[in-house]
């Protein structure tokens, strides 16, 4: 809630700060009259709960109806945003209407769909407004979409359209570029997840590698991937960032949704494969430039599924392979709880390769270079780490007493057996 509004709490690339997007008029004195605007410390901002938080800054468009008010970093979810929508699309508008701010459950979710849109703004309608006390309050609400099964902010809220006694139940939004527009033209970073600024808030996610009955064991083995971690990967290795900016959607399995490339578990994975690549090739230094030439060797490709990765090799195949050797390896991990049934996809993949005389069963970027198979390898990462750490945990059994060299050396041993498998 904002003042007598709505607004969305949305993450911001800082460890400092989160923002709450909400229209303009929430934040002025006089809804028409902009020279109202009110100070940061009379601005009250609620969370569903209703604990207040620190308000720190207002940052207001001094033409459309809109406003980012920066809070104090709050925990949560990162917050996926999109400009593709479509006219008849489903549509769900979440805010706080003001009849019910005093209610055990304030927040309400209305669903509609998209009437019409345009580079900025995005029109809705809503089966569930009978009358103009019903919306009041909503303003600065969220307008989500749904992506494979996830909520995508697309739009906030900040007018009826048309006059009331028409009764068309039409809002108007204005959609989330101009918000990214607002943050950037005062010199704000964008609003992605904090844990994109830095591997090393991620460092202690990496191999979790869950089955392992020595404890003291595990410890010692995830000491010195760690220290791998820190020793290549802390000072000239890119930040997730960085890699987003560079690759973006080559990251992801081709047909994945943009919003996968905000997933936890897609960065975690990252730093496991660059990892596993120092262990490998053990270069000098770990760069751009060595991780745009790791790319001929051995790619990197996410999913934000939850299921077995085998059921889409086919999307594998179809996704960014171009400039791959005709050896190389893909490495393919998602968000499959515990290990997958299988590590390594079938030897011959010639034989889930689609028929190109046949209809595809989805899109098909014609963007996107394509390869022939060749000999390339397919491996998920998860299984990897399990075939190759998890199932010989003896091998590295503390009692032995290895030092760290020792252990890296094994590691990289096993690992190299087997991808050359």
């Amino acid at each position: 809630m904002v003042n007598d509004g709505s607004g969305v709490l949305v993450t911001a690339l800082s460890a400092e700060h989160s923002y709450v997007l909400t229209a303009r008029h929430n934040l002025l004195k006089e809804r028409t009259n902009v020279a109202s605007l009110m100070e940061p410390n009379e601005t009250v901002v609620k969370l569903r709960d209703g604990t207040e938080i620190e308000v720190r800054q207002l940052i207001v468009s001094p033409m459309l109806d809109i406003a980012v008010i920066v809070v104090v970093s709050q925990t949560l979810d990162p917050t996926a945003t999109s400009t593709s929508v479509e006219m008849e699309q489903s549509m769900w508008l979440v805010g706080f209407p003001e009849i019910r701010r005093n209610s055990n459950e304030p927040l309400r979710l209305f669903p509609g769909q998209i009437e019409s849109f345009d580079a900025m703004s995005i029109d809705v309608s809503t089966k569930s407004f009978a009358t103009v006390d019903e919306v009041r309050g909503v303003s600065g609400g969220g307008v989500y979409i749904k992506v494979a099964n996830r909520w995508i902010l697309v739009a906030v809220e900040y007018e009826m359209e048309g006059r009331p006694q028409e009764g068309h139940n039409w809002l108007r939004c204005i959609g989330i570029p101009a918000f990214d527009n607002l943050i950037r033209d005062h010199g704000f970073p964008p609003i992605l997840p904090p844990f994109l600024l830095s591997f090393a808030g991620l460092a202690n996610a990496v191999f979790p590698l869950p089955g392992f009955e020595c404890p003291a064991t595990l410890q010692r083995l995830r000491t010195a991937l760690l220290s791998v971690i820190r020793t290549n990967l802390a000072t000239d290795s890119p930040t997730p960032n960085g890699i987003l900016n560079t690759f973006g959607k080559r990251l992801l399995v081709q047909e994945d949704p943009e919003c996968s490339l905000l997933d936890r578990k897609l960065w975690i994975s990252w730093l496991e494969y660059l990892t596993l690549s120092v262990l490998l090739d053990r270069p000098q230094i770990v760069d751009a430039d060595y991780i745009e030439k790791l790319r001929s060797r051995r790619r990197f490709l996410y999913s934000g599924s939850e299921g077995e990765w085998t059921a889409f090799v086919e999307r594998i195949i179809q996704s960014d392979l171009g400039g791959l050797a005709d050896d190389g390896l893909v490495l393919v991990s998602n968000r499959i709880e515990g290990s997958p049934a299988k590590t390594r996809s079938i030897k011959d993949l010639s034989r889930v390769v689609p028929d190109i005389g046949l209809p595809l069963s989805g899109a098909f970027d014609i963007g996107i270079p394509r390869k022939p198979i060749g000999k390339v390898k397919l491996f998920h990462l998860d299984g990897l780490h399990m075939d190759c750490i998890v199932r010989q945990e003896e091998l590295y059994d503390n009692k032995l007493g290895l030092d760290e060299h020792t252990v890296l050396q094994l590691l990289a041993e096993a690992y190299r057996a087997a991808i050359a498998q």
